[in-house]
Protein backbone atom coordinates (compact mmCIF):
# COMPACT_ATOMS: atom_id res chain seq x y z
CA UNK A 1 0.00 0.00 0.00
CA UNK A 2 1.33 3.39 -0.94
CA UNK A 3 -0.64 5.47 1.30
CA UNK A 4 -2.52 5.26 4.58
CA UNK A 5 -5.86 6.98 2.59
CA UNK A 6 -7.54 6.18 -0.69
CA UNK A 7 -8.36 9.03 -3.00
CA UNK A 8 -11.62 9.25 -5.05
CA UNK A 9 -13.26 11.35 -7.96
CA UNK A 10 -10.74 13.75 -9.57
CA UNK A 11 -9.61 17.32 -8.52
CA UNK A 12 -11.86 19.79 -8.14
CA UNK A 13 -14.88 16.92 -8.44
CA UNK A 14 -17.39 16.99 -5.49
CA UNK A 15 -16.97 13.80 -5.26
CA UNK A 16 -13.18 14.32 -4.95
CA UNK A 17 -12.58 13.14 -1.01
CA UNK A 18 -10.43 10.48 0.66
CA UNK A 19 -11.10 7.60 2.41
CA UNK A 20 -9.08 5.72 5.40
CA UNK A 21 -9.19 1.94 5.05
CA UNK A 22 -9.76 1.15 8.75
CA UNK A 23 -9.40 3.12 11.58
CA UNK A 24 -9.39 1.60 15.14
CA UNK A 25 -8.17 1.90 19.05
CA UNK A 26 -8.02 -0.81 21.46
CA UNK A 27 -9.58 -0.42 24.11
CA UNK A 28 -7.49 -0.25 26.86
CA UNK A 29 -5.35 2.64 24.39
CA UNK A 30 -8.37 5.14 24.32
CA UNK A 31 -8.25 8.68 25.68
CA UNK A 32 -4.80 8.84 24.84
CA UNK A 33 -4.99 10.89 22.09
CA UNK A 34 -4.16 7.82 19.30
CA UNK A 35 -7.24 8.37 17.46
CA UNK A 36 -6.63 12.32 17.14
CA UNK A 37 -3.20 11.64 16.00
CA UNK A 38 -4.52 8.93 13.78
CA UNK A 39 -7.01 11.50 12.11
CA UNK A 40 -4.07 13.81 12.00
CA UNK A 41 -1.92 11.35 9.98
CA UNK A 42 -4.93 10.45 7.85
CA UNK A 43 -5.62 14.06 7.10
CA UNK A 44 -1.98 15.48 6.27
CA UNK A 45 -1.70 12.62 3.57
CA UNK A 46 -4.97 13.46 2.05
CA UNK A 47 -3.61 16.55 1.44
CA UNK A 48 -0.61 15.18 0.02
CA UNK A 49 -1.93 13.03 -3.08
CA UNK A 50 -4.33 16.02 -3.29
CA UNK A 51 -7.96 15.42 -1.90
CA UNK A 52 -10.08 18.59 -0.51
CA UNK A 53 -11.82 15.97 2.19
CA UNK A 54 -12.08 13.51 4.03
CA UNK A 55 -14.89 10.87 4.21
CA UNK A 56 -15.49 7.81 6.63
CA UNK A 57 -17.97 6.16 8.18
CA UNK A 58 -18.86 5.03 12.12
CA UNK A 59 -21.17 2.73 13.56
CA UNK A 60 -24.27 4.97 15.03
CA UNK A 61 -23.49 2.93 18.29
CA UNK A 62 -20.54 4.29 18.69
CA UNK A 63 -20.78 7.25 20.52
CA UNK A 64 -16.94 8.00 21.66
CA UNK A 65 -15.55 7.76 18.07
CA UNK A 66 -18.69 10.20 16.89
CA UNK A 67 -17.70 12.53 19.89
CA UNK A 68 -13.92 12.51 18.71
CA UNK A 69 -14.60 13.01 14.70
CA UNK A 70 -17.33 15.59 15.74
CA UNK A 71 -14.52 17.64 17.65
CA UNK A 72 -11.92 17.23 15.01
CA UNK A 73 -14.71 18.66 12.56
CA UNK A 74 -16.30 16.18 11.18
CA UNK A 75 -19.84 16.60 10.16
CA UNK A 76 -22.33 13.84 9.61
CA UNK A 77 -23.82 13.95 6.12
CA UNK A 78 -26.16 11.11 6.18
CA UNK A 79 -27.26 7.58 7.78
CA UNK A 80 -26.03 5.12 5.33
CA UNK A 81 -28.11 1.91 4.05
CA UNK A 82 -27.81 -0.86 6.74
CA UNK A 83 -25.89 -3.60 5.86
CA UNK A 84 -25.56 -7.36 7.02
CA UNK A 85 -22.42 -9.43 7.48
CA UNK A 86 -23.29 -13.19 8.82
CA UNK A 87 -25.57 -12.19 11.54
CA UNK A 88 -25.13 -9.08 12.17
CA UNK A 89 -26.67 -5.77 11.07
CA UNK A 90 -24.37 -2.62 10.91
CA UNK A 91 -26.13 0.70 10.97
CA UNK A 92 -23.34 3.46 10.18
CA UNK A 93 -23.11 7.70 9.82
CA UNK A 94 -21.44 8.31 6.57
CA UNK A 95 -19.23 11.63 8.16
CA UNK A 96 -16.86 13.61 5.85
CA UNK A 97 -14.57 17.19 6.69
CA UNK A 98 -13.44 19.69 4.48
CA UNK A 99 -9.11 19.59 5.03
Amino acid sequence: MDSVVTRKGKPGDAEDFSRPAFIAVYPEFRGRGLGTNLLGVIEKEAKRIGSRRVALDVEISDEGAIKLYKRLGYDIKRKAPIFKIKDKNFELFNMSKNI
